[in-house]
């Protein structure tokens, strides 16, 4: 099978959980034997070749809407949305002024803001503003999920919240695709003893946590739930593009403390599978993960996890680790503590994850998908 597979525009110079589930994914397709041709924004060439166009991403409807547009006419499109409602976000997790806005502001007028900014820094293109200006985001999702052939949403919860915007008779096009990890890791990553020596780890135990800094991820939280129950933390990850400002306020608080150290430059998957080793816990108390690749990354080499509690991370890790509210700093530190104090993997998280959640197993899930939404296996069975 030969597949177009497209993405956000800065999806590789700002890189995201998006970012590595479209790799990975590539990866094990084109181990099976599928060619894949990846493209970042809405100006890619199709190539008459590809059997499918598979579009990551509708967290931007309006680059989306246009990515559809350009290959729907021509070739069958499916989607990974990996959405998610951010209402929790919006009401208590964004800075004051962004709160203030949601309530006094449409959606249409704060999609618009959003993808304006993004065109201004170079991180979006200015034709993914017209649709937005035409439909409305709400409009969008629902335009472009009619005109894509499969919808694979990565957990129950996730595909319950895109049902608003599918026609009941149509709902059989959503199929359930859950993230993977990348097992290999195992074997070409780094030790623990390699990663604490490169940066000059010198806690003998400590909660890690790699993330982007931006509200969503709930950095600054969580380094406030850190210095209060006095639990070492290392955080691995650098700004996201318009969350500088926060960025730096979490800057400066963890500096105001003794038990932070943040480490705000790339590392490679084999650098922080290190990191994973290393670290006695990996704390992600984000508002919304659909689950969380480094929470499989860190859980398959045998960290506790703490989590932000919400539907899709559940559906991932059951009872097999530490829950918290992302809106009480107090829930947070009290998890954090919890697996900290706790034996490491204590409830063997990398047997589950080692047998559930590898990326081979999610290609081949895939790949019935693609079939599915070609119509090839109601073809093979006349």
């Amino acid at each position: 099978m030969n597949i177009g597979f497209v993405t956000r525009l800065d999806a590789f110079v700002h890189r995201g959980g998006d970012t590595v589930q479209l790799e990975q994914l590539a990866t094990a397709l084109r181990a099976e034997g599928h060619r894949v041709d990846v493209h970042a924004g809405t100006r890619f060439q199709l190539d008459q070749r590809w059997d499918l166009v598979h579009i990551f991403n509708l967290q931007r409807p309006g680059e989306t809407a246009r990515q559809v547009g350009r290959a729907a006419a021509r070739v069958p499109v499916v989607i990974s949305p990996i959405y998610g409602d951010t209402t929790g976000l919006d009401a208590q997790g964004r800075s004051l002024m962004r709160r203030v806005l949601a309530q006094v502001a449409s959606p249409h007028l704060i999609e618009l803001g959003k993808q304006g900014r993004r065109v201004a820094r170079g991180l979006g293109e200015l034709e993914s503003i017209y649709p937005v200006l035409a439909r409305g985001p709400e409009g969008l999702r629902r335009w472009v999920l009619d005109r894509c052939r499969g919808i694979y949403p990565n957990s129950e919860w996730e595909a319950e919240g895109l049902r608003r915007y599918i026609p009941p008779e149509r709902v059989d096009k959503m199929e359930v695709v859950p993230n993977g990890v990348d097992v290999g890791l195992l074997e070409r990553g780094w030790t623990g003893d390699a990663f604490r020596q490169r940066w000059g780890i010198e806690y003998d135990k400590f909660v890690l946590c790699v993330a982007r800094f931006d509200e969503r991820k709930n950095n600054l939280a969580l380094i406030r739930a850190a210095l209060q129950a006095d639990v070492p933390c290392v955080m691995v990850g650098r700004p996201a593009p318009l969350h500088v400002g926060y960025f730096a306020h979490c800057k400066r608080e963890a500096e105001a403390g003794r038990c932070i150290r943040i480490i705000d430059e790339p590392l490679s998957q084999e650098q922080l599978t290190g990191a994973y080793r290393a670290a006695h816990a990996h704390a992600l108390p984000s508002w919304l993960e659909t689950p969380g690749l480094v929470s499989l990354e860190a859980a398959l080499c045998g960290a506790n996890l703490v989590l932000g509690e919400c539907p899709p991370v559940r559906e991932y890790f059951g009872a097999s680790a530490w829950y918290c509210d992302p809106g009480e700093v107090s829930s947070i530190a009290t998890a954090l503590r919890a697996a900290y104090m706790a034996e490491r993997n204590l409830y063997d998280i990398d047997d589950l994850i080692q047998r559930r959640y590898s990326w081979r197993q999610v290609a081949l899930r895939q790949l019935e998908c693609y079939e599915h939404a070609l119509g090839v296996r109601a073809m093979m069975e006349v």
